[in-house]
């Protein structure tokens, strides 16, 4: 008679799994569709809100420092006459997860079967807003690699 309570166990730690593995890909969803719109709209000061001033980016080659990465984005989503076509923010998030009180996730580009765009890996970590505030922690993206760089773990 111990199957009972084993499936309990089983069955309970799934659930908890299940609802942590949502929340993580809500999570990611609210950030990823932040960067989209900053990026879409060009509206790069909006990055200060959900971004931390201490973000960097792994190009595999450099580690750029936030500024560094906001100029990088100005540039590659910025139209031009005759040159590269606008980046493509046609995205979708993989691989949501919390680990060690991070939530990390990939952003997969739906038109890779056309070009080759990379992975995008993110890393963010809860803001706590003080003790007097009454709105709930947020999630600030922290880091971020390109995937052909290997994970960001």
């Amino acid at each position: 008679m111990q199957l009972p309570p084993l499936l309990f166990i089983l069955s309970a730690s799934f659930l908890i799994c299940h609802v942590a593995s949502e929340d993580a890909t809500l999570e990611a969803n609210h950030l990823m569709n932040l960067l989209k719109q900053s990026i879409d709209f060009q509206q790069f000061e909006a990055f200060h809100g959900f971004m931390s001033y201490e973000f960097t980016w792994d190009t595999c080659k450099k580690v750029l420092k936030f500024d560094d990465y906001i100029a990088m984005l100005k540039k590659m989503s910025a139209p031009t006459k005759g040159g590269w076509s606008p980046m493509s923010t046609d995205w979708t998030v993989t691989g949501a997860h919390f680990k060690d009180h991070a939530l990390y996730f990939k952003i997969h580009n739906v038109n890779q079967k056309y070009a080759y765009y990379p992975d995008l890996h993110f890393e963010a970590k809860t803001v706590s807003r003080g003790n007097f505030d009454m709105t709930p922690n947020q999630y600030t993206l922290t880091r971020g690699k390109l995937g052909k760089c290997g994970p960001l773990e």
